[in-house]
């Protein structure tokens, strides 16, 4: 869920979104408000662009080190899917897959409009249908690049054959 409306509706969807069993998947860093922490708590995943790893660290996105420090603290998620100025860094909580810094491609960045849409996206797609956090981490980032390289931010997202 995008993290774009108040924060108790974004706590009652993913409260029920757990309630039923579904992944629970924020796109942004939830504001500095009292449903913060149960918000987070609820979510299995957060995905955040660098401006959003700040606002959720409260660290400059620029240390994959700290910044997988700062993230573990926080109950809830099981994979932070952190954005930094040049590259994608995913932390998965149960220490089960080794962290992942994934640079951005060297096509270049043509229009930003929806390149963290379809990150997000394709990651959740990739964990539901079971890939491997790596692969579903390296569409994520696939899926993305797509995106950026030209204007309008719709581009092919069409699964590989190999899906």
């Amino acid at each position: 869920m995008q993290l774009q409306q108040p924060g108790p509706a974004a706590l009652a969807a993913a409260r029920l979104g757990r309630a039923q069993g579904a992944l629970v998947v924020l796109d942004g860093a939830p504001g500095e408000d009292a449903d913060r922490a149960a918000l987070l708590a609820a979510a299995d995943v957060v995905r955040t662009d660098d401006n959003e790893t700040e606002l959720l660290t409260g660290l400059p996105a620029k240390d994959p080190a700290a910044l997988r420090d700062a993230v573990l603290k926080i109950e809830g998620p099981r994979l932070f899917a952190l954005g930094l100025p040049d590259a994608n860094y995913f932390v998965w909580r149960d220490g089960s897959v080794g962290d992942l810094l994934i640079p951005l491609g060297d096509e270049p960045v043509v229009d930003t409009t929806g390149g963290g849409d379809a990150l997000t996206a394709a990651l959740t797609v990739a964990l539901l249908r079971g890939a491997s956090p790596e692969a579903a981490a390296r569409r994520a980032v696939a899926a993305s690049g797509a995106t950026v390289t030209h204007p309008g931010g719709r581009p092919d997202l069409t699964a590989p054959a190999d899906d």
